[in-house]
């Protein structure tokens, strides 16, 4: 039986919501870059032992939508981390968007039981590649973009891996401002991991337990609720992305039956390898819609 009423689960509720918030004031105090700290290109979440997202700051759509895909990679490669440990991600077909937005992931635990994540993922103005920038628009292929990140211990038990610290400053532009931001997230991510065992340390690793299950269970209850006011049936559209030769359709199919919604999301032959994306990206541009309590 939950041992937490609707009034408790409220207040809950924007406790643990104000930790990816204060994260990500906290990463733009602290970054180098005119791109984290004036543009706010930065996105943080909470999510549990699972890889379920049980909260994310009011940040970057894009970013958010493809956060869980990166944890459940890092989940999979490193599925023992350590108190202090932070991995480091951008690799589009590992839950990243385009290369410069590069994600930490910080594990969080309570009495040597891990408990959930700690996540940021900031646009660096830089990560090499052929222009500055690393957005070209001649690129066929994503090494010309700039570097590519697989899940790699970035962090261990606080100790940023000089190994890795120097391919970073090797392989990207203004070393001094890249590694300042990337400090910026490291402290973002210590501060999200601190405040998360704060609130278990002082309400209980029961109580955050329930709090998990319920605040999903009450996102999902949330979104099933609209989707019975809509009616039943499928609908279709299509657009268009500008091409080298020729327009790039976009085309989308939704599908709702009761509380059940489904899709699917497809883009025409891409132009010399332009137009790659990636399933993560495409279920946040095909679909947006917010999968924790403050959107509704």
């Amino acid at each position: 039986m939950s041992i937490l009423d609707p009034v408790t689960l409220e207040v809950f509720k924007h406790l643990i919501l104000a930790i990816p918030e204060e994260m990500g004031a906290n990463l733009r105090r602290t970054a180098f870059s005119t791109n984290i700290k004036e543009r706010l290109d930065e996105s943080c979440a909470l999510f549990d032992s699972r890889g379920r997202l049980i909260a994310q700051a009011e940040h970057i759509p894009v970013h958010l939508g493809a956060m869980p895909s990166a944890v459940s990679a890092v989940m999979v490669d490193f599925p023992e981390l350590c108190p202090g440990d932070q991995v480091i991600v951008n690799d589009p077909y590992r839950g990243g968007s385009h290369l410069p937005d590069i994600t930490l992931i910080a594990p969080f635990f309570w009495k040597g039981k891990l408990k959930g994540y700690a996540v940021n993922r900031a646009h660096h103005a830089d990560v090499g590649g052929d222009t500055p920038g690393s957005m070209p628009g001649s690129s066929s292929t994503l090494f010309e973009e700039g570097i590519v990140i697989p899940p790699v211990l970035f962090v261990k038990r606080g100790i940023i891996q000089d190994h890795v610290r120097i391919i970073f400053e090797k392989k990207t532009r203004n070393p001094v401002e890249r590694m300042g931001d990337l400090n910026a997230q490291v402290g973002a991510n210590r501060l999200g991991v601190s405040r998360c065992v704060d609130f278990i340390s002082r309400y209980g690793e029961r109580v955050f337990d329930e709090f998990v299950e319920a605040i999903i269970d009450y996102a999902e209850s949330r979104v099933a609720t609209r989707l019975y006011d809509l009616p039943d049936g499928e609908a279709e559209a299509q657009d268009y992305l500008d091409g080298e030769d020729n327009p790039i359709p976009i085309r989308v199919k939704v599908r709702i039956q009761g509380a059940d919604f489904g899709g699917f999301y497809r883009h025409g032959p891409s132009e010399q390898g332009k137009c790659q994306y990636t399933s993560e990206c495409n279920q946040v541009s095909g679909i947006l819609c917010s999968k924790v309590p403050f959107a509704f």
